[in-house]
């Protein structure tokens, strides 16, 4: 779905996925999902530099 101009190439089939926070680090040490080394690396710094509460 492509709603502006911008953000990629339409045969890039790029999907947005909403994650809660709860659900995040299970997320990101679940294997069965593939993940880029900077996806990783982005969830690692908003746990170490923005999230402060426990979950």
């Amino acid at each position: 779905m492509i709603v502006n101009d911008g953000g990629g190439l339409a045969e890039e089939n790029i999907e947005v996925i909403y994650l809660p926070v709860k659900e995040a680090k299970s997320f990101m040490f679940n294997e069965q999902y593939q993940k880029t080394p900077g996806l990783l690396m982005g969830f690692y710094w908003f746990f170490d530099n923005h999230f402060t509460q426990t979950l």
